[in-house]
């Protein structure tokens, strides 16, 4: 409901002589009952009237500064994020950095062989000299060795009763592009 009806225009600062329409002061007059009009028929004065303006339109100040878009609930969006970090954090913690680096291990080369489905590495096993001397000849040390060249390297050193020095590295998490275990070779040191 609307207490002012600003559209209209005010009655009181309207010239009716222009617009045709009926004043008040002809109101009754000869003019509505169908009678001549007595005043002469010449060129109408030209009326000044004052525009005072419109009491009720509110003013017309500038455009103000654009408010702000409403801002939106953004804690989803944090929150996905910050698990994303989290993810991302345990994911390089587990299998792409090693808790052990430039590991030594001094041993025999027993068997080297190429497996896997997809990812074909070398994978190494090694009696170290502890068991040599406790004459227990099982493998303990089995490794991955994702470069070729080291494992045709490791590869010519089975059997051949050569002591080798192996350089490792440990992760929490094995890869299959990596080997299938947890242990890869870096580097050969022979004496």
């Amino acid at each position: 409901m609307k207490l002012f009806d600003l559209d209209k225009n005010d009655r009181f600062l309207t010239d009716f002589s222009q617009t045709g329409s009926k004043t008040p002061e002809t109101t009754g007059s000869a003019v509505e009952n169908g009678e001549s009009d007595p005043r002469p028929a010449e060129d109408p004065q030209p009326v000044h009237v004052f525009d005072f303006g419109n009491p009720y339109r509110p003013i017309a100040y500038p455009d103000p500064l654009p408010t702000p878009p409403r801002r939106r609930r953004m804690w989803p969006v944090y929150l996905v994020i910050v698990l994303l970090l989290i993810i991302a954090g345990c994911v390089w913690a587990r299998w792409l950095n090693p808790y052990a680096q430039d590991a030594r291990v001094r041993g025999y080369v027993v068997k080297v062989e190429k497996r896997g489905l997809f990812f074909k590495n070398y994978e190494g096993e090694i009696v170290t000299e502890g068991r040599v001397a406790d004459h227990t000849y099982r493998a303990d040390l089995r490794v991955s060795v994702p470069d070729d060249s080291l494992g045709r390297l490791l590869q010519s050193y089975q059997g051949s009763g050569i002591p080798v020095e192996l350089v490792t590295e440990r992760y929490y998490g094995s890869l299959p592009w990596r080997g299938e275990t947890k242990t890869i070779l870096v580097g050969i040191a022979t004496k």
